[in-house]
Protein backbone atom coordinates (compact mmCIF):
# COMPACT_ATOMS: atom_id res chain seq x y z
CA UNK A 1 0.00 0.00 0.00
CA UNK A 2 3.34 2.37 -0.30
CA UNK A 3 3.99 3.35 3.08
CA UNK A 4 0.10 3.79 4.16
CA UNK A 5 -1.66 2.23 7.32
CA UNK A 6 -4.74 0.23 6.45
CA UNK A 7 -6.88 3.25 8.17
CA UNK A 8 -5.13 6.01 6.28
CA UNK A 9 -5.19 4.09 3.18
CA UNK A 10 -9.24 3.65 4.15
CA UNK A 11 -9.94 7.84 4.91
CA UNK A 12 -7.84 8.22 1.26
CA UNK A 13 -10.12 6.17 -0.40
CA UNK A 14 -13.45 7.48 1.27
CA UNK A 15 -11.78 11.46 0.39
CA UNK A 16 -11.46 9.97 -3.44
CA UNK A 17 -14.91 9.20 -3.44
CA UNK A 18 -16.31 12.22 -2.01
CA UNK A 19 -14.67 14.43 -3.92
CA UNK A 20 -15.63 11.93 -7.25
CA UNK A 21 -19.43 12.47 -5.87
CA UNK A 22 -19.02 15.74 -5.51
CA UNK A 23 -17.69 16.55 -9.07
CA UNK A 24 -20.48 14.39 -10.26
CA UNK A 25 -22.88 15.70 -8.43
CA UNK A 26 -21.71 19.44 -9.84
CA UNK A 27 -21.31 18.31 -13.25
CA UNK A 28 -24.81 16.33 -13.69
CA UNK A 29 -26.80 18.18 -11.67
CA UNK A 30 -30.35 18.72 -13.22
CA UNK A 31 -31.05 22.41 -11.62
CA UNK A 32 -27.66 23.63 -12.97
CA UNK A 33 -28.57 25.84 -14.88
CA UNK A 34 -32.54 26.99 -13.81
CA UNK A 35 -30.44 28.80 -10.87
CA UNK A 36 -32.23 31.54 -9.02
CA UNK A 37 -30.62 34.96 -9.89
CA UNK A 38 -29.86 36.64 -6.52
CA UNK A 39 -31.58 39.72 -5.57
CA UNK A 40 -28.67 42.41 -6.51
CA UNK A 41 -28.76 40.48 -10.22
CA UNK A 42 -32.35 41.13 -10.16
CA UNK A 43 -32.23 44.50 -8.48
CA UNK A 44 -29.55 45.50 -11.71
CA UNK A 45 -31.86 43.96 -14.38
CA UNK A 46 -34.27 46.03 -13.07
CA UNK A 47 -32.34 49.16 -13.52
CA UNK A 48 -31.46 48.31 -16.42
CA UNK A 49 -35.47 47.65 -17.63
CA UNK A 50 -36.12 51.01 -16.04
CA UNK A 51 -33.03 52.78 -17.89
CA UNK A 52 -34.24 51.43 -21.20
CA UNK A 53 -37.72 51.98 -20.38
CA UNK A 54 -37.03 56.19 -19.72
CA UNK A 55 -34.81 56.50 -22.70
CA UNK A 56 -36.83 55.10 -24.89
CA UNK A 57 -39.95 57.49 -23.41
CA UNK A 58 -37.08 60.49 -22.91
CA UNK A 59 -37.87 64.07 -24.09
CA UNK A 60 -35.48 64.43 -27.37
CA UNK A 61 -33.50 67.18 -25.79
CA UNK A 62 -33.18 65.67 -21.97
CA UNK A 63 -29.67 64.03 -22.47
CA UNK A 64 -28.96 60.72 -21.00
CA UNK A 65 -27.26 60.18 -17.99
CA UNK A 66 -24.01 58.09 -17.95
CA UNK A 67 -24.19 55.19 -15.42
CA UNK A 68 -20.54 54.63 -13.40
CA UNK A 69 -20.40 50.79 -13.18
CA UNK A 70 -18.28 50.78 -10.64
CA UNK A 71 -21.08 52.38 -8.03
CA UNK A 72 -23.31 49.50 -7.04
CA UNK A 73 -26.73 49.84 -7.60
CA UNK A 74 -28.77 49.73 -3.67
CA UNK A 75 -32.06 49.09 -2.32
CA UNK A 76 -33.14 52.59 -1.24
CA UNK A 77 -35.39 50.52 1.91
CA UNK A 78 -31.92 48.67 2.93
CA UNK A 79 -29.26 51.12 2.23
CA UNK A 80 -27.28 52.15 5.03
CA UNK A 81 -25.22 55.42 5.50
CA UNK A 82 -21.93 54.14 3.52
CA UNK A 83 -23.78 52.85 0.49
CA UNK A 84 -25.90 56.06 -0.01
CA UNK A 85 -22.21 58.17 0.30
CA UNK A 86 -20.91 56.48 -2.15
CA UNK A 87 -23.36 57.74 -4.79
CA UNK A 88 -22.94 61.05 -7.06
CA UNK A 89 -23.98 63.72 -5.32
CA UNK A 90 -24.50 62.15 -1.47
CA UNK A 91 -22.58 63.10 1.09
CA UNK A 92 -22.79 61.93 4.45
CA UNK A 93 -24.85 64.70 6.11
CA UNK A 94 -27.54 63.78 2.81
CA UNK A 95 -27.14 60.29 3.22
CA UNK A 96 -28.00 60.58 7.23
CA UNK A 97 -30.57 63.02 6.11
CA UNK A 98 -32.08 60.01 3.97
CA UNK A 99 -31.77 58.05 6.53
CA UNK A 100 -33.39 59.72 8.86
CA UNK A 101 -36.54 60.20 6.87
CA UNK A 102 -36.74 56.91 6.61
CA UNK A 103 -36.70 55.96 10.07
CA UNK A 104 -39.18 58.86 10.40
CA UNK A 105 -41.61 57.79 7.56
CA UNK A 106 -40.78 54.37 7.03
CA UNK A 107 -40.13 52.47 3.82
CA UNK A 108 -40.15 54.34 0.67
CA UNK A 109 -43.00 53.38 -1.81
CA UNK A 110 -41.06 55.15 -4.52
CA UNK A 111 -38.08 56.31 -5.53
CA UNK A 112 -39.96 59.24 -6.30
CA UNK A 113 -40.20 59.74 -2.94
CA UNK A 114 -36.77 60.71 -2.28
CA UNK A 115 -38.22 64.34 -3.19
CA UNK A 116 -39.37 64.84 -0.04
CA UNK A 117 -35.75 64.38 1.66
CA UNK A 118 -34.61 68.15 2.34
CA UNK A 119 -31.59 68.25 0.20
CA UNK A 120 -32.80 66.43 -2.78
CA UNK A 121 -34.33 68.09 -5.58
CA UNK A 122 -35.24 66.31 -9.34
CA UNK A 123 -31.68 67.20 -11.08
CA UNK A 124 -30.21 65.12 -8.05
CA UNK A 125 -32.83 61.99 -7.94
CA UNK A 126 -32.25 62.23 -12.03
CA UNK A 127 -28.28 61.76 -11.61
CA UNK A 128 -28.61 58.93 -8.50
CA UNK A 129 -31.59 57.29 -10.22
CA UNK A 130 -29.80 54.83 -12.10
CA UNK A 131 -28.30 53.24 -8.78
CA UNK A 132 -31.63 52.90 -6.91
CA UNK A 133 -34.34 50.13 -6.45
CA UNK A 134 -37.14 49.14 -4.34
CA UNK A 135 -36.72 45.04 -3.70
CA UNK A 136 -38.39 45.63 0.13
CA UNK A 137 -40.93 47.37 0.72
Amino acid sequence: MGGFSKSEYVIFIGLICLFLAGTLNEKYHPFKHQRAIDEVQQAKLIAFEQTLLSSRYRKPNVKPVPIDTAIKIIDINDAQLEDWEQLPKIGPVLAQRILDFRGTNGAFKSIEQLIEVNGIGQKKLDAIRPYLVIIHK
